[in-house]
């Protein structure tokens, strides 16, 4: 473990990576560095909070230990996104997506049911583009003022202007997760489509500016799926972002086509401990389990009618958490596609150019 004079008992950050889905590329904790800065900007009482969140988070995904309310909230506020990239399962199956989104009300009332259960984490931007909702900078800003201590944002990036990143600074939003594919605008082409040489301008501004501004906040992922289309900028791109972002990954592709198909039937074993930490609310109001395309089989209400204490409690979760124990049988076909989904010879068009 890391040690500083802050606190012996910081957890050091443990990926979520059961799946070995990650080339990890970092040595830092990102959780590390948010709790000095908690401590920085905010004083002992609040890190002291984030402390304590992030030691019942290794402590539950380590013992499958069922939290009182979930550690964290993923919230997909809009299906949209402007990107085509070639290995996404909105390009394999557009059908799926039909332009839903959830009313800046219901954001609202799903953050307040967050805040008042206590929640400490919140993801927004899941299987879309954030920024593409009207309302989706007011949602991270709603949700820091609300008390939520860990703020993630998943974007391309395209539309991280300098002032929605002088919001997102100011906000205090801890993680920005950007993903990127590609080391050179020729290769972006082909994987996302558009928008190379805007965003690195936008990140080169949050970098400047987290500087100029004295934070590490937010912390700065960038991501790559490594595929036969990018393959061959894979070492480019770690070069590129090593001693600019926070953490550079490497993915494993996924193969899209299987969430349809569901070829595979068992599992030696069964490591994911998501059920235990979070669930996800979909932009037509869907509960899942996790934010993983296969989860749309594995829905356990929709916060029109059920609340997030509710579906935490529900009966539906808790047969999936004792499937995954036992795995047995009981298993979802859905859930054992997803750690069967991996492929790294899989092949996807590129994007016409």
């Amino acid at each position: 473990m890391a040690t500083s004079d802050m606190n012996k008992g910081v957890m050091l950050v443990e990926r979520s990576n059961w799946r070995d889905h990650l080339d990890q590329t970092f040595e830092l904790d990102p959780n590390l560095i948010i709790y000095e800065e908690f401590k920085r900007l905010y004083g002992d009482e609040r890190a002291e909070k984030f402390r304590r969140y992030r030691e019942l988070y290794e402590h539950t995904k380590k013992t499958r230990t069922k939290t009182a309310v979930p550690l964290h909230i993923n919230l997909a506020m809009i299906d949209a996104c402007q990107m085509l990239c070639p290995h996404c399962y909105r390009q394999h199956n557009p059908t799926h997506y039909d332009k839903k989104r959830l009313t800046w009300d219901e954001c609202k009332a799903i953050i307040d049911e967050c805040a008042a259960l206590g929640v400490p984490s919140m993801f927004f931007g899941s299987g879309s583009e954030l920024f593409l909702h009207k309302n989706g900078m007011d949602a991270l800003e709603y949700a820091t003022s609300k008390g939520i201590m860990d703020v993630f944002i998943c974007s391309n990036g395209e539309l991280m202007t300098p002032e929605i990143t002088d919001r997102i600074i100011a906000a205090g939003v801890t993680r920005a997760n950007i993903s990127l594919d590609a080391a050179t605008p020729e290769t972006f082409a082909r994987v996302r489509g558009r928008g190379y040489e805007k965003i690195m301008e936008n990140l080169d501004y949050l970098i400047a500016r987290k500087k100029e501004l004295n934070t590490r906040l937010p912390i700065l992922r960038v991501s790559f799926v490594n595929y036969h289309l990018n393959r061959h900028e894979k070492e480019m791109f770690v070069e590129k972002w090593r001693d600019r972002a926070d953490i550079v990954d490497i993915q494993r592709p996924m193969d899209i086509k299987i969430v349809d198909t569901q070829p595979h039937t068992k599992l030696d074993d069964m490591p994911c401990t998501y059920p235990w930490e979070m669930m996800m609310i979909n932009w037509d109001g869907n509960i899942m389990p996790c934010c993983n395309e296969f989860s749309k089989y594995v829905t356990v209400g929709n916060i029109a009618k059920k609340g997030i204490l509710e579906a935490w409690n529900s009966e539906e979760m808790e047969a999936l958490r004792r499937s995954f124990i036992a795995n047995d049988e009981g298993v979802p076909r859905a859930c054992v596609n997803c750690m069967k989904c991996l492929d790294d010879d899989v092949e996807y068009e590129p994007i016409p150019g």
